[in-house]
């Protein structure tokens, strides 16, 4: 009896388990066609790490939409600037045609040196601990040259970056003053056009790190990636 309570007890465990099991499976399928649809229509090197989210998953491919997917990719090009990590996570994603989302929130890193020929600004050095741009200039001082670190603000404006210099290090002095005292000229605030971004898609919020500048861009409105008919076509977007 006890040896029969033992096989009915892993009979109905294989039971409750095999419907999980499906799911995953069909998860990872439709993973790696994902993958592999935005990697053609980015035209990324390396398909890029997407996990779909809700469960069961198989109920949402009957449906055609999914209700959650992230997606992870590194040195994606967007208008000529290359972006070394980008991660997307999009909301109500249909399956159909050229993966469309309900809406999208996604960040992305650029290099400093990438950032800096935005802007025409060769000598950006990073950002310091506490998220200021730090910039190598040279100023003038009493009518000389000194060579500087500029420690600026960085805040965004619509499609652009404002760079407004706050503190100001003059090594060879060993002085280190508020911008206020910089010649009206050096203490003005400049303008870094970012790239141009997909329609419907628009900058929500900057922050300077050690890595680069961190960007985050939101969508709250269908949007479609996947390019053209023709595109879609050879990217696996016909159903």
């Amino acid at each position: 009896m006890t040896r029969l309570k033992w096989i009915a007890g892993g009979a109905v465990a294989a039971l409750l388990v095999l419907p999980v099991a499906a799911d995953r499976v069909a998860a990872e399928v439709i993973e790696r066609r994902i993958a592999s649809r935005l990697a053609c229509a980015a035209a990324l090197a390396t398909a890029p790490e997407v996990t779909v989210g809700g469960f069961p998953v198989l109920d949402q491919l009957a449906a055609g939409r999914l209700d959650e997917v992230r997606v992870s990719a590194a040195d994606v090009t967007v208008s000529r600037v290359t972006l070394r990590q980008v991660s997307v996570v999009a909301r109500d994603l249909a399956l159909s045609g050229g993966l469309t989302a309900g809406s999208l929130t996604a960040d992305a890193t650029v290099d400093w040196a990438a950032v800096g020929r935005l802007g025409g600004a060769a000598r950006i050095a990073g950002a310091d601990d506490g998220g200021r741009l730090v910039l190598e200039a040279e100023v003038p001082v009493r009518g000389i040259t000194l060579p500087a670190t500029v420690y600026a603000d960085i805040a965004l404006s619509g499609d652009a970056l404002t760079v407004t210099p706050a503190e100001i290090e003059l090594s060879a002095l060993g002085l280190r003053l508020p911008a206020e005292r910089l010649p009206a000229a050096a203490r003005q605030s400049r303008r870094i056009d970012l790239p141009e971004l997909p329609a419907g898609v628009a900058y929500d919020r900057v922050s300077a790190t050690s890595d680069g500048l961190t960007v985050s861009v939101t969508a709250n409105q269908k949007i479609t990636a996947g390019g053209d008919a023709g595109r879609k076509q050879t990217c696996g977007g016909q159903e």
